[in-house]
């Protein structure tokens, strides 16, 4: 019996800046502070680079294990792991410019000079976990020697689970106020598969050898899933090899599958 057990874990912090947060604010003609004849637009940027910041922690850790072995002419494996990722991510969504702008229209604030304090903006906030867990046993061996060659089987059976959870809360500049969102999914699904081939003729085997070599298989599957209920799947397959340089396959498929976990979030 051989085990492996492998983990890892990483932890990544990252701060980035956008740029510098701008206001274009509209100066009329018959401001002070204007020289001009007509209405005009003043352009200005703040030295406010943590305004438009972004920062972010990331946190994911997984451990994993394998064990295999016989049992007699059997080969079993058993398989497992547990994986999680956090992350947090905070960006800034500029300066409320409202009252400087108001300022410069009413001929109280000089577009061209100090425009004073600005308040920021609430900042956008973001969290998603997503855990998952999962253990797979798989068996494979001979079921059967026939004239031809063997009856080669595969079973496995198996459990996992996954949840993904997020929270947001982000600035809204039309209701001037933050908006906050939360969506948690999680899924339990059970399968279990069968794999088998049989090999039917050998080339120089028997009076079947003159048609080469011809094989079928066959795969099944059952899922049962917490959020939508039993899935089966199957596959019968042949294969046919005339001569050396030629070989044949055909199959037909049948599959029912539900939304995975991306599609659904």
């Amino acid at each position: 019996i051989g085990l492996t057990v492998s983990g890892n874990i990483e932890q990544t912090n990252r701060m980035t800046y956008l740029g510098l947060p701008g206001v274009v604010m509209d100066l009329p003609s018959s401001s002070p502070f204007s020289d001009y004849a007509n209405d005009v637009q003043v352009h200005r940027f703040f030295d406010a680079p943590s305004a438009l910041s972004r920062e972010s922690d990331a946190l994911s850790a997984n451990i994993n294990a394998l064990a295999d072995g016989y049992m007699g002419e059997w080969r079993w494996t058993v398989s497992g792991g547990i994986k999680r990722n956090e992350t947090e991510t905070t960006t800034g969504r500029g300066l409320n410019t409202d009252a400087v702008k108001a300022g410069v229209v009413a001929g109280t604030i000089n577009p061209f000079g100090d425009l004073g304090s600005v308040p920021f903006n609430p900042n956008d906030e973001a969290k998603s976990i997503n855990t998952s867990a999962n253990v797979e046993g798989v068996l494979n061996g001979t079921l059967w020697d026939a004239p031809t060659g063997a009856l080669q089987a595969t079973f496995k059976a198996g459990f996992d689970t996954q949840k993904q959870e997020a929270e947001n809360l982000r600035f809204s500049a039309a209701d001037n106020a933050s908006v906050f969102t939360e969506r948690s999914l999680s899924r339990d699904r059970f399968n279990a598969s069968g794999n088998f081939n049989l090999p039917l003729a050998a080339r120089d085997i028997g009076t079947l050898g003159k048609l080469g070599d011809l094989s079928a298989n066959l795969n099944v599957q059952l899922q049962d899933l917490s959020d939508f209920g039993g899935l089966n799947s199957w596959t019968l397959g042949m294969n046919w090899s005339p001569w050396s340089p030629l070989s044949l396959t055909a199959s037909f498929a049948q599959e029912q599958a539900a939304p995975s976990m991306a599609q659904l979030n």
